[in-house]
């Protein structure tokens, strides 16, 4: 568990979700288990890395994990479940780096578990191929977002938050230097999580699950390395957030920081910033008329 800093807004479950990133996700044309021909909120030209292809069963049984469109978009279970898959980024995180990246859910979550975090080279993706289990955050080399809410490390919860449901876009912030973790559901801020990632010298990404015939897709992987650019940058989000100096921007700025400096200036919450202005929703569905569509 961590020193955990108050999380940027309030945790309101029945106002801010779970719920899909732009009404693709609500078209009654696709059935719960369809996947939707939606590209939102992707960038295929800002990945860059994809999922490490999985070894080819030796007994002969079937996949635990297929991959499609250039191993960004996993299928687990992809004929029935009796375990946990694990999927592994392929390239591991700099130290001197900060890393950016985004996985949207493409179908209904359920079950045991499916879940989005980070790891280390000691963690084992095959221990419970056969094991129904919130992998990630199951032991102290790794950590986790269930589609539950719960954050998730050495088999402690530290903290619940909103979770993630089908069509919803969640966002993990690494920084390596500062060892930072910060998670972020359809581009809101949920806070830093975990503080203490400098003791592991080597991580990677990572994503599981237990439910059958589950598809997660790989929409956004960049990241930066530290400069005094970046460190002015943030310093400069921070002083705009507190006094609300964002909307008197020229929109070009706005549209330039919002693009190209989220990663580096996640604090800045661009998206609280467009919501401030709309009345606060009262349920979920209501909540689901706004959003970035």
């Amino acid at each position: 568990m961590s020193d955990r800093p108050p999380a940027p807004w309030p945790y309101e479950p029945e106002q801010y979700g779970p719920f899909p990133f732009c009404n693709c996700f609500r078209d009654k044309n696709f059935l719960s288990a369809d996947v939707p021909p939606c590209r939102h909120g992707e960038d295929p030209e800002k990945r860059e890395w994809y999922w490490e292809s999985p070894p080819a069963p030796t007994d002969g049984g079937r996949p635990k994990i297929l991959m499609a469109d250039r191993n960004t978009e996993v299928t687990f279970h992809p004929y029935y479940s009796n375990g946990t898959a694990v999927a592994k980024g392929a390239t591991q995180f700099n130290p001197e780096f900060v890393y950016y990246w985004e996985v949207k859910m493409m179908t209904d979550p359920y079950g045991t578990d499916i879940m989005i975090g980070v790891g280390t080279d000691e963690v084992d993706v095959n221990e419970s191929i056969f094991r129904f289990r919130s992998f990630l955050g199951y032991d102290d080399q790794s950590y986790g977002l269930s589609y539950a809410g719960q954050v998730c490390h050495n088999s402690e919860v530290a903290y619940e938050t909103i979770g993630f449901g089908r069509g919803t876009i969640v966002g993990v912030k690494v920084d390596m230097g500062q060892g930072t973790l910060e998670f972020f559901i359809n581009r809101r801020g949920l806070g830093v999580s975990f503080n203490t990632l400098r003791r592991h010298p080597v991580l990677f990404p990572m994503i599981c699950s237990t439910a059958a015939q589950s598809v997660m897709r790989l929409v956004y992987a960049a990241s930066y390395k530290f400069s005094l650019l970046t460190t002015v940058g943030k310093i400069l989000a921070d002083s705009m957030r507190r006094r609300d100096y964002f909307g008197l921007l020229p929109p070009g700025l706005q549209t330039t920081i919002s693009e190209y400096f989220f990663i580096a200036l996640p604090s800045l919450n661009v998206m609280e910033v467009e919501y401030a202005e709309e009345p606060a929703p009262s349920s979920w569905g209501e909540r689901a008329q706004y959003g970035n569509f």
